[in-house]
């Protein structure tokens, strides 16, 4: 993984991770912006893996809400994730799931991989 970063998303990376999504999915700027611009209260939490400025993973967790004998926890769960076919069984995912696991700049009290 010469010269692969994992960092926290950030504007910078924007425009390569919507086209990674692209690439992956077909997705488009406005799925990207619906999912991940348009909450006022909870950010999700984004890793992406870069290689010369380029995301070529994306990796990301979606709040979710849930309540336990009584008390609300914030927990992010699994969202869109991708990798460029190039960049697969590179050891990627597992790097950037422990940053992740983190919290992220968002501080997520619990984080999930899959939904139960």
């Amino acid at each position: 993984m010469k010269g692969i970063e994992i960092v926290e998303y950030s504007e910078q990376y924007r425009d390569s991770a919507i086209n990674l999504l692209r690439k992956v999915f077909g997705s488009n700027e406005m799925a990207f912006s619906w999912r991940f611009d348009n909450s006022d209260t909870y950010t999700p939490i984004i890793v992406c893996a870069v290689d010369s400025g380029n995301v070529i993973s994306f990796n990301s967790w979606i709040k979710w809400l849930f309540t336990w004998e009584g008390k609300t926890f914030v927990a992010y769960q699994s969202g869109e994730s991708a990798t460029d076919d190039n960049y697969r069984r590179m050891g990627i995912w597992g790097k950037s799931l422990s940053l992740a696991a983190r919290g992220g700049s968002v501080g997520a009290q619990h984080a999930r991989t899959t939904p139960q």
